[in-house]
């Protein structure tokens, strides 16, 4: 008898995430969004390009932290050797729609030629290729939560993913409060600077007067030359006072100025902070009820053993023997006919 043949192995589950990979956390990413965004602006990315790549990351199915990668490379190829380059969100879709990643993507940014714009055309085009790649993405964010879910049940710990990205950002974050603490020292010595040179202007004005007051009491030629010159000498003390108030004045509207921006900027660090550690909460809370639904699931609710409901043996209600209902037989005591008397 021949030996059977052996089995063939199984196909490899395409796109299947590394345990690397499932383990990686990607909270920093959700947080460095705005940041990233903000960075691409000063670049010189138009509002309009960062709102339209940002539809397109999300028509793709892309992560919050992954949208920041492709930003935030955007920014430094902007800031380094390449310059300036138009029409960024035009470039961003025809990437996503040949099904490039987020990490290619912005490998690529470094070394992009300048793009065209889009037309209508083109756009539908794209989108309609764009939403097929959202489905592909999200089947493999399924097994990556599947994934993730198994490793973390063996005791495997998650990593955080973009951790160094992050620590630059931290540091800008840093770099705003302390600009703001210098902003608010700069203004509080100009103010002072001011109030010292209107001081100055006052007590310029008083020896002014004095002056005047000496030279009208003034008889003899000597005490007339001696007035004359501190009537002089007090004229161009306020004059020289006069000209620092304006200049204190000036510098004291400039630091105003930069307490405000900086001020401003401080306060929509910490509000998009704020918005950010609010959407990483509910992006966590998310992540558990499915991690919760995955471990629910991978309990199975597939055939029972044992207690299940399957067909039943011993007890069942198929016929019976001994004491079963059966035909009942004619002899002793059964119903046949019946002898004479």
């Amino acid at each position: 008898m021949a030996a059977p043949a052996p089995e063939a192995a199984a196909a490899p589950e395409p796109d299947e995430p590394t345990e690397e990979e499932a383990l990686e956390d990607d909270i920093l990413g959700v947080l460095d969004l705005p940041l990233a965004a903000h960075d691409a602006r000063e670049a010189g990315v138009t509002e309009e390009e960062l709102d339209d790549a940002l539809d397109a990351a999300s028509e793709a199915g892309l992560s919050a932290g992954e949208a920041a990668e492709v930003f935030s490379a955007e920014a430094t190829a902007s800031k380094a050797k390449r310059g300036k380059r138009t029409h960024f969100n035009a470039w961003v879709r025809r990437q996503l729609a040949d099904g490039k990643t987020p990490a290619e993507i912005a490998e690529m940014a470094g070394k992009r030629a300048k793009a065209k714009e889009l037309n209508d055309a083109e756009r539908e085009v794209l989108k309609a290729k764009i939403a097929a790649r959202k489905a592909k993405h999200n089947a493999h964010r399924a097994r990556l939560r599947a994934k993730r879910t198994k490793l973390r049940a063996k005791g495997k710990k998650a990593k955080y993913k973009y951790a160094k990205r992050h620590k630059k950002f931290d540091e800008d974050l840093r770099e705003s409060r302390e600009d703001l603490i210098e902003a608010r020292k700069e203004l509080v010595d100009a103010s002072k600077d001011f109030a010292d040179a209107a001081g100055d202007v006052a007590k310029a004005k008083g020896d002014l007067a004095k002056a005047k007051a000496a030279m009208a009491k003034a008889k003899t030629d000597d005490e007339k030359a001696a007035a004359q010159a501190a009537l002089d000498a007090a004229e161009a003390s306020l004059e020289d006072a006069a000209d620092a108030k304006s200049d204190a004045k000036d510098a004291r509207k400039e630091a105003k100025e930069e307490h405000r921006d900086a001020h401003s900027d401080a306060k929509e660090d910490r509000k998009e902070a704020k918005e950010d550690r609010k959407e990483a909460k509910a992006d966590r809370k998310e992540d558990r009820k499915e991690a919760k639904a995955d471990r629910k699931e991978s309990k199975g609710k597939g055939p029972k053993g044992g207690k299940g409901k399957g067909p039943k043996g011993g007890k069942g209600k198929g016929p019976k023997d001994g004491k079963g209902k059966g035909p009942k037989g004619k002899g002793s005591k059964g119903k046949g006919p019946k002898g004479k008397k």
